[in-house]
């Protein structure tokens, strides 16, 4: 089986993409693998198929199962043998919604000291920490070359890195230092270098793209000629074409989405239909036919359910532009009614809910209700999850909350019922999340704010659940509690318990608690830490503006012994985005003796140092999704670091 590029990158996507170290579940040590795609529907014929990289197999939720990585460290739904494997859903852990939409609030770049930094070559002219981020003289002179030099490699394990690292950095303006290498790689001799060449199109923003990329999608003559494949543009390359299309976001795509969903008459591949209805909710500029688009497909029981689960979703990314939020909202009554119905399958109800936290406002009633009663009645976990998170974004969401006063204690009370009700444990962290949520929203009276952190200090003083004790500690980082600094650090110092420990430092990273940097610094340089720990910590110390943790992470990165630490220490680099960082990194991405997962690790991180965006690409994949209905191809954007 040929492996995707996501999953080349081995423990970086594993260790550091999707999973959390959650000891009350599964021991110390223990992981929660990033949740696998379901199976497909059965087909007409009566028989199952699921398609991994071209394989037909079977049975897709059995680690080891054919045409399912094993357990093993480093690909796709294995984990490190740290532990042991959890037995059944557990998709219904606070730990993955944290994971999926952490990026919305851990943006190291725009800390308190930032310092306005000019970098016109990037198209952007962003907020970051003590001016240290790499200028656009450095990237154009030595970062770029170095990436555009690896593009040319044969080894899969650099290009493909390389050719998403490249994308992060170019702008849209800056389109023809990529795009044609980029379209050159489209033929590369490895199927992971075509897929990730052919996302990175998309991920350079430019329009001058868009003909490739339809000609992909559509598996048309040109298509195959830019792979080189006269039999046929593989489907993944399609369902990757469909994203690319989604980040450029051009009005000229809507169509071709639409087509690559309806299927022309035949049962659309899942993957490729996913990601481009997905993506049609990132079109701008035909909002009310995609709206309508989507509400029809919403309602169509001849597609596969994971399939329709993504409408709702698409919906709520239309509604993030202004002059798609009048277009979407006509759709809430049937998501609404999804919530009401009986009948309405489970993945499509867990997107309703999502939903309904992007697009209700605090004074939609029913939605609100509905939302409520899901939460109190429901019998299905994660959609009881979503629904109690849903409520937290919508309050969140009110510019006016002073003059919804009502509105806005009847979702207080609501939130603080889940969070002390010993009847509902397992809502407990997603009440302890749902507070930090809402209570960020600064239009809010200021005790609200002030009975939210009251109540969570009193509960992180009493828990006992680690796992439990990691959400409150960052629902008080999300507040700003500065009171909580010292409780938080207190917790932090007396547990052995490495989950728990990843969630304390960042929460100490949220609330800037410096007097503590120089702690998590020494924790830091200790030997034999989990990789996840160690990138919790590192990016811990990049939102309080310490950057007297990269020469210890430069250190740790020329005694790296194994591939997961230096996948580690990388992405700690790249996410605390200092530029002394380059000259080790470019050395490790140009030397030839290095084993090429090394050196692609090294351009992953090099694209994280000077990436153009304060959100990674892959978030509108990854934030405010259902996480549970993921075909293979969204599930592989959703965990690229």
């Amino acid at each position: 089986m040929t492996l995707s590029w996501k999953a080349r990158l081995a423990a970086a996507a594993l260790l550091l993409g999707g999973i959390s170290f959650v000891p009350a579940a599964l021991g110390h040590g223990g992981v929660i693998p990033p949740p696998p795609p379901p199976p497909p529907p059965p087909d007409p014929r009566g028989e199952t198929i699921r398609r991994v990289n071209g394989a037909t197999t079977g049975n897709p939720g059995a680690p080891g199962a054919p045409g399912r990585p094993a357990a093993t460290g480093g690909i796709r739904g294995g984990g490190p043998a740290t532990g042991r494997r959890a037995t059944g859903d557990a998709t219904d852990r606070w730990e993955y919604w944290w994971e999926a939409n952490k990026d919305l609030y851990l943006q190291l770049r725009g800390g308190a000291q930032a310092v306005t930094q000019s970098t016109a070559f990037l198209g952007r002219a962003a907020e970051v920490p003590d001016a240290r981020r790499v200028g656009a003289d450095a990237v154009r002179s030595r970062v770029l070359p170095a990436l555009l030099s690896a593009l040319s490699e044969h080894e899969a394990d650099v290009v493909d890195s390389a050719a998403l690292a490249l994308a992060r950095i170019v702008a849209p303006e800056q389109a023809h230092l990529a795009l044609a290498p980029l379209v050159r790689t489209l033929d590369h001799p490895q199927r992971s270098a075509r897929e990730a060449a052919a996302l990175a199109l998309g991920v350079v923003g430019s329009t001058e793209a868009l003909a490739d990329l339809r000609a992909l999608l559509l598996d048309e003559p040109r298509g195959r000629r830019l792979v080189g494949r006269s039999e046929g543009v593989e489907e993944p390359m399609r369902a990757f074409a469909a994203a690319a299309l989604g980040l450029i976001g051009d009005p000229a795509a809507g169509p071709d989405l639409e087509r690559a969903v309806a299927g022309d008459g035949a049962r659309p591949d899942r993957s490729i239909a996913q990601l481009a209805l997905l993506s049609l909710g990132m079109v701008r500029g035909r909002e009310s036919e995609t709206a309508a688009f989507l509400l029809a497909t919403m309602k169509r029981r001849d597609l596969d359910p994971i399939v329709r689960a993504q409408a709702p979703i698409a919906l709520a990314h239309l509604a993030a532009a202004p002059a798609g939020e009048a277009a979407a909202r006509a759709a809430l009554g049937a998501l609404v009614g999804a919530l009401q119905d009986p009948a309405t399958e489970a993945d499509l109800r867990r997107s309703a809910a999502v939903a309904l936290g992007r697009l209700a406002r605090v004074d939609d009633a029913e939605a609100r209700s509905e939302l409520e009663a899901l939460v109190l009645r429901g019998s299905d976990g994660p959609a009881r999850q979503f629904a109690l998170i849903a409520l937290a974004e919508i309050g969140a969401r009110d510019a006016e909350a002073r003059r919804h006063v009502d509105e806005q204690e009847s979702l207080e009370r609501f939130m603080l019922r889940q969070l002390v009700d010993p009847a509902r444990a397992s809502l407990k962290p997603f009440a302890a999340l749902a507070l930090g949520v809402w209570g960020r929203n600064e239009a809010l009276m200021p005790d609200a704010r002030r009975r939210a952190i009251a109540k969570l200090l009193e509960h992180l003083d009493s828990e006992r659940s680690p796992s439990h004790q990691g959400a409150l500690a960052l629902a008080l980082g999300l507040l700003d509690a500065r009171e909580a600094i010292a409780p938080v650090a207190r917790a932090l110092a007396g547990t052995r318990d490495p989950g728990f420990k990843g969630h304390a430092a960042l929460a100490l990273g949220l609330l800037r608690a410096r007097d503590h940097a120089a702690a998590l610094r020494d924790e830091l340089a200790r030997t034999g830490l989990a990789p996840l720990y160690e990138t919790q910590l590192a990016q811990a110390l990049g939102l309080m503006g310490d950057p007297r943790a990269v020469p210890t992470l430069l250190d740790r990165l020329a005694r790296a012994d194994t591939f997961a630490e230096v996948a580690a220490v990388a992405q700690a680099l790249g996410r605390i985005g200092d530029a002394s960082a380059v000259d080790p990194l470019l050395s490790l991405l140009a030397d030839a003796n290095a084993p090429a997962a090394r050196r692609g690790v090294a351009a992953v991180a090099l694209g994280l140092l000077a990436q153009k965006g304060e959100l990674p690409w892959n978030v509108p994949f990854r934030a405010g999704t259902n996480y549970c209905a993921r075909a293979e191809a969204l599930a592989e954007i959703a965990d690229i670091l």
